[in-house]
């Protein structure tokens, strides 16, 4: 069974989702896309062409593709959608946006969002609101959301709202990347600032010995294996080791928000 190219079959009949249907049921995801696309491009009734994106983009997300069904989502025009629908929309995109880890392209839709669905948002809105804020370290718009969410979930009232303020009152410690480089100007030192002590120490005994190796070399008058030995190699190791303590900042700046944003997650998620 295919879907005719005539726009007025689309227009006459009963169910134009039909072949797309089907295909979805079969678990055939990447057809039924196509399907919904075609319904999306022939029919010309506005509701018809909404139903075909939501359906395409519950497709995606059946299939995984999550990062695809919030564009497809996207395409829908606001116009056409009552407050409830927006705040179901939205809710979509974000969910596929976490669940896709495009913190960056969530900012996106909340930004949008702020401005579409600002008023009573509904509690599930909110709650990705909050998890999404955590994940881009935006921790005071993340509160001013649980707050929100508190007044439509009076379970979080209790002890739970007391352990919820403790976290956002002691909110991870981050360390600098550029002052973990500059202090690796000492071997050791950024790695140690980092919170790294062990590796701090195997930089400094590293560095130290290949430059001891090479000043006893020069000492020696051995020139050449001083230069290829010591130096060069020392050249290596240094520059190596100002490079990792910039990654052990970053890798202690995410563990950190990891265990913030998991306990937060934990929260919220037992009490739904």
């Amino acid at each position: 069974m295919a879907y005719s190219q005539n726009n007025d079959y689309f227009e006459t009949k009963l169910n134009v989702f039909a072949l797309a249907e089907e295909y979805f049921q079969q678990k055939d995801y990447a057809n039924a896309v196509l399907e919904y696309e075609r319904v999306f491009f022939f029919v010309s009734e506005a509701e018809l062409q909404k139903q075909a994106l939501k359906k395409k983009a519950h497709s995606y997300k059946k299939d995984k593709k999550y990062l695809l069904s919030a564009q497809t989502l996207q395409r829908i025009p606001l116009y056409l959608m009552t407050i409830e629908e927006k705040d179901s929309i939205y809710y979509e995109m974000l969910l596929c946006s976490y669940l896709e880890d495009d913190f960056d392209f969530a900012s996106k839709i909340m930004n949008n969002m702020n401005l579409e669905v600002k008023e009573n948002p509904s509690k599930r809105l909110l709650l990705m609101q909050i998890l999404l804020s955590n994940e881009l370290n935006e921790y005071n718009s993340a509160y001013d959301y649980l707050l929100q969410y508190i007044e439509k979930e009076p379970v979080l009232r209790g002890e739970d709202k007391y352990v919820l303020d403790s976290l956002y009152n002691n909110l991870p410690k981050h360390k600098s990347e550029n002052k973990a480089k500059h202090l690796a100007f000492f071997p050791g030192l950024g790695h140690i600032y980092s919170g790294y002590w062990f590796e701090g120490i195997c930089a400094f005994v590293v560095n130290a010995g290949v430059l001891w190796f090479g000043v006893s070399e020069f000492l020696l008058k051995d020139y050449i294996t001083a230069w290829v030995g010591g130096a060069g190699l020392l050249s290596s190791t240094y520059l190596g080791q100002q490079k990792r303590a910039v990654h052990l900042a970053k890798k202690h700046n995410y563990l950190a928000n990891k265990e913030f944003n998991t306990q937060i997650k934990q929260i919220l998620l037992n009490n739904l």
